[in-house]
């Protein structure tokens, strides 16, 4: 399992492959870290590397497949060409907090510690991991403070 820098370009986003991740799972975090097993029935569908980093929306971390992280920076790049200053904050945001992981072969993915630094993990070492639709939602109450929400901007478009 590796982690890289954050993400700070797209690859162009595929032809629009259709996701479906649904439900509700409850996981241990692997070893008392911020490593969690996704289950079999998602790790099919992200098949490879993912994108991790915090939900914009302060309810956790989100999990997404590449190339639907790239097509989310592709409708920014539109936005940004059309002067949307909200869509040039949320892209470096984004660049600064999303991270590109390689789950094992068991499927575990470890969070980089930017991301779960900022959030309070549940002394059980239990979290849910919640589907939505395009992503997977880790639930996680956001630390205080938690300095990975510095320069979000106040608007998010509804493909966030």
């Amino acid at each position: 399992m590796s982690t890289s820098s954050p993400s700070s370009e797209a690859a162009g986003a595929s032809a629009g492959r259709r996701y479906s991740f649904t439900g509700t799972y409850q996981v241990k975090l692997a070893g008392g870290r911020a490593r969690l097993v996704l289950p079999s029935v998602w790790r099919e569908q992200f098949g490879g590397p993912v994108k991790v980093g915090p939900c914009p929306l302060r309810e956790g971390v989100r999990v997404y497949p590449p190339d639907e992280f790239d097509r989310i920076v592709d409708q920014l790049y539109a936005a940004q060409l059309d002067n949307q200053v909200w869509a040039r904050q949320l892209s470096s945001w984004l660049a600064r907090h999303y991270y590109e992981v390689t789950p094992d072969t068991a499927g575990r993915i470890e969070l980089p510690s930017g991301v779960s630094g900022s959030f309070t993990w549940p002394s059980k070492d239990e979290v849910v991991l919640t589907g939505g639709h395009r992503y997977v939602l880790i639930l996680a109450e956001v630390a205080d403070p938690a300095p990975v929400y510095i320069g979000l901007p106040d608007y998010l478009p509804a493909y966030i």
